[in-house]
């Protein structure tokens, strides 16, 4: 400790330039040099939003999108610190123009102090920064990256975000659902089939709450289940962590202690051995920065590689359910890959991807970071490709990578596109009726006594 305190001294006395920022540079985090093509990261200590006493600071970092969202450490150091006690950096666009959820490039402040206290600031900008358009809100707060002449992509238009912000921030409640129109059965647990693909369904986590703050959590692990019934999957690809052993644990929702409760469906899964957890032979499963943002690399190949070799296989029927946690990033990258392979054009693509959004549990996703994921795998401009040139440079980016053959691929496709059987055993409910679910998300009838979700509300019935 003592030596780092040492380092946090000399670096305030060392480093100190004969540089001052405007307030409004200040305030907002960053100052851009479109001439020169740099923008310059700013954490004012001496700012009513911070308030750090200059000499307690040892590190400082940004991170996010603009990082790969790895680790807050693990982000980009602000070494120098100005007259008016900045930290600061100067960067290229090339080193931060990496999209976020927003479309634009994001970060957020990690600051440590002498007394190893650990701060992440991402609201502290001010209770006006929404109104002054540099913050997006997207369960969490970011700050926003305005690059003028980098990605075409990018916008410079403030009200354009500010529109996407307001659209990431709403959330809809259980009672705005009508859980007899099938298009809100399946937007609510984002289940649906994969473009290009007539076997290939993703969705939401199977059994495990990743959002137990919101009223439709219960409700939403139920539909996946039914919806998982109704097309009869037999085979499951989990691109997250093994969530098997918190299946009969609680957790809290909305003042509810609830059961984790594995579905009947995803038992025979599991016992039957149709799971394929991947990224389990290499170490860990896929991340959201790998898949986004280093899409060319050998380790999403790998991946890609599990996926494609498990769908190929006839040991593992149809057909197969795909999913992460919220079913939105890696899930949104894998289906997207998969969907291009299978010869889906680029506009469906993207709508795949955006569909997500309409969860409306502040899972927005803009498509600029699919956009980047794409252009960096296959070295070319999706939107500009023709549909069989872009299911063309997907094939043979894996070819080139050693992973697959076409072959493989050819065989994937065509096993993805078998006719649909129709005489599978599903689980039909009486869609006339009020539908009630228990605490667990199971479908009840009117002679049940408890706690029932009707209607988006609860209902004691044990009166």
């Amino acid at each position: 400790m003592r030596i780092r305190v040492l380092f946090a001294i000399l670096l305030v006395s060392l480093s100190v330039y004969a540089v001052r920022f405007s307030e409004e540079a200040k305030c907002n985090c960053q100052m851009m040099d479109s001439i020169h093509g740099t923008v310059t990261l700013i954490f004012a200590t001496d700012s009513a939003h911070f308030a750090f006493p200059l000499d307690s600071i040892i590190y400082i970092s940004a991170y996010g999108s603009i990082s790969e969202w790895g680790e807050k450490k693990d982000g980009y150091q602000l070494d120098s610190i100005s007259e008016d006690s900045c930290f600061y950096h100067t960067f290229t666009y090339q080193q931060l123009e990496r999209p976020g959820n927003s479309g634009q490039p994001e970060f957020m402040f990690y600051v440590e102090t002498i007394d190893s206290a650990y701060y992440l600031l991402p609201d502290t900008i001010g209770e006006n920064a929404i109104d002054r358009r540099m913050v997006f809100v997207n369960n969490e707060m970011t700050l926003l990256l305005f690059l003028p002449n980098s990605q075409p992509y990018f916008t410079t238009d403030t009200n354009e975000l500010y529109a996407r912000c307001l659209e990431a921030q709403e959330v809809r409640p259980l009672s705005d659902y009508d859980l007899t129109d099938s298009v809100d059965q399946h937007r609510i647990c984002n289940f649906r089939r994969v473009p290009g693909t007539m076997q290939l369904y993703r969705s939401y986590h199977p059994y495990y709450p990743d959002k137990p703050q919101y009223d439709t959590e219960v409700v939403r692990l139920h539909w996946v289940a039914e919806l998982a019934q109704q097309v009869g999957i037999r085979s499951d690809i989990t691109l997250s962590s093994n969530q098997e052993k918190y299946v009969g644990t609680k957790y809290a929702c909305q003042g509810d202690s609830v059961i984790i409760s594995m579905p009947l469906y995803h038992q025979q899964l599991l016992a039957d051995s149709n799971i394929l957890y991947v990224g389990e032979q290499y170490g860990g499963h896929p991340s959201v920065g790998a898949c986004f943002y280093h899409s060319e690399s050998l380790q999403y190949a790998q991946w890609m590689q599990e996926v494609v070799e498990f769908i190929m296989d006839n040991n593992h029927p149809l057909p197969i359910q795909m999913h992460c946690a919220l079913g939105a990033d890696r899930t949104g990258m894998f289906s997207a890959t998969i969907a291009a392979m299978c010869g889906a054009d680029w506009q469906t693509i993207v709508a795949d991807y955006c569909e997500t959004s309409n969860m409306k549990i502040q899972t927005y996703r803009h498509p600029n970071r699919l956009y980047y994921a794409f252009e960096r795998m296959i070295g070319a401009k999706p939107d500009q490709l023709t549909t069989s040139q872009l299911c063309n440079a997907v094939r043979q980016h894996f070819v080139d990578m050693g992973v697959l053959t076409l072959e493989q691929i050819q065989a994937m496709v065509n096993r993805l596109n078998q006719p649909v059987v129709t005489d599978v055993d599903r689980v039909e409910y009486n869609r006339q009726s009020v539908s009630s679910y228990d605490l667990l998300g199971r479908l009840v009838d009117a002679s049940y006594k408890g706690i029932v979700i009707q209607q988006g509300v609860k209902v004691n019935r044990y009166d």
